[in-house]
């Protein structure tokens, strides 16, 4: 098992959050957000089988973790395309980052 070295891990973590940030709090993405938000907000009070995925799509692009989760494994399937690592050190690899994501976003303190 091959784990992800020390400096990459820390680069795909500092991009990882701030491209969270980015589409989750800062103020350039407002504008889309909220028509995305406001889109999403119709969407779910429609009664229907879809309501779960739209409730959870709200939730997803309002939360920095789940969203951090997502921009890292995207980020991380980037540099790891042509990696032979095996699944389980994908698997460690992606945790790791996403930990470290978090804790810097943790760290921040509330934009609130």
């Amino acid at each position: 098992m091959v784990l992800i070295a020390l400096v990459p891990l820390i680069v795909l973590a500092f991009a990882s959050y701030r491209i969270t940030r980015f589409f989750v709090l800062d103020d350039l993405s407002e504008g889309a957000r909220g028509k995305l938000h406001l889109f999403l907000v119709k969407r779910e009070q429609k009664e229907g089988r879809l309501k779960f995925f739209w409730t959870k799509m709200y939730q997803l692009t309002s939360c920095t973790f789940c969203a951090g989760f997502w921009v890292t494994a995207a980020l991380y399937a980037i540099y790891a395309w042509n990696q032979s690592y095996s699944v389980g050190a994908h698997t460690i690899n992606l945790f790791a980052i996403t930990g470290l994501q978090a804790l810097l976003h943790s760290w921040e303190g509330s934009d609130d």
